[in-house]
């Protein structure tokens, strides 16, 4: 879904990395309160903001999590999805670039 999103809205832009650090802004937000949670507290916070960082990266979780598995800390789950958000991103990105070229 972000690649369709930074294919669509990068149309406009002039400066991809600019457009990346915006566009990923809120994953990154929500990156560094899921690490507060954890690293800080030792655990998720029992109220909305504590569930609503957890649902945030749910539909990209399933495959972190293949691909973390082995590793036995959850949050790194968390920082590979953040990590494929950014290359999506860039990848659509590139491909709006390829198109005006």
């Amino acid at each position: 879904m972000g690649g369709v999103v930074a294919f669509v809205v990068s149309k406009k832009t002039k400066s991809i990395p600019k457009f990346l650090v915006l566009m990923n802004a809120v994953p990154a937000l929500v990156l560094v309160l899921l690490a507060v949670q954890v690293f800080g507290f030792g655990g998720y916070w029992p109220n909305v903001i504590g569930e609503w960082s957890q649902y945030f990266y749910l539909p990209t979780l399933s495959l972190s999590i293949l691909i973390t598995r082995s590793w036995d800390f959850p949050f790194w789950a968390y920082a590979f999805s953040f990590v494929g958000m950014i290359i999506v991103s860039a990848i659509g990105c590139g491909l709006r670039n390829a198109e005006r070229l």
